[in-house]
């Protein structure tokens, strides 16, 4: 499984056929532009609490606890800045800094459900393409083999 990096969840269904796969594919391109927005006014206050926190904290006990604190209040800080920001220097008005504003939560929703989408078609590419290899056979034989051991 971890040679062709495959998830065990793959195995547990029936794989989906191509013109599924092929319309996850489209959708996942439709979607892009948005994507590389909420990176745009996500990345910086996701990835912060990361850095701070796996360079601090020696205890991985609180990592996911202070990545959570931390992420809240530097996204809420970001957006601030951001709306600041539109304000001053765009000279943007208030009621379309106001629509911004309640809009940048959204587009994180977003990007956090296509970044998830992007992982699993990333996966279901790599199985579609094993399903005629031998190589899948050997890591359905693998994985039944672990599941059966651990049951």
């Amino acid at each position: 499984m971890s040679t062709n990096k495959l998830r065990p969840y793959l195995f547990e269904r029936l794989p989906i056929n191509n013109i599924i796969l092929l319309f996850l594919c489209l959708v996942w391109f439709i979607f892009l532009p948005l994507h590389l927005i909420g990176l745009l006014t996500n990345y910086l206050p996701y990835k912060a609490p990361v850095w701070f926190v796996h360079a601090k904290v020696k205890d991985r006990h609180f990592h996911s606890s202070l990545k959570m604190a931390m992420g809240v209040m530097f996204f809420l800080i970001y957006w601030i800045f951001l709306i600041l920001i539109g304000y001053l220097f765009l000279d943007l008005n208030i009621k379309l800094l106001l629509l911004t504003m309640s809009i940048l939560p959204l587009i994180a929703f977003v990007n956090f459900k296509y970044w998830i989408l992007t992982i699993k078609l990333k996966g279901e590419l790599r199985y579609s393409r094993l399903k005629s290899d031998k190589y899948l056979k050997e890591a359905i034989g693998n994985y039944s083999f672990i599941k059966e051991s651990i049951s």
